[in-house]
């Protein structure tokens, strides 16, 4: 699996999953194993992403009088 460093990744490393698959070079458990870690990072993207949003949104509603 290549490495996942951004959100950009997120697509190659389940296409590597994927591919792995059906070439047999995993089973079928292990890509739905590797499969939960590509899901486990897009969730964590998605809470920094939310958490970064509602900062910015938090800001600005205290700045408006």
């Amino acid at each position: 699996m290549p490495p996942i460093r951004n959100a950009a990744d997120l697509a190659g490393a389940m296409a590597a999953v994927a591919d792995a698959a059906a070439q047999g070079a995993v089973t079928p458990r292990e890509a739905m194993q590797l499969g939960h870690v590509v899901d486990a990072y897009v969730r964590a993207v998605e809470a920094t992403e939310f958490e970064r949003r509602l900062r910015v949104l938090e800001a600005a509603d205290a700045a408006s009088p």
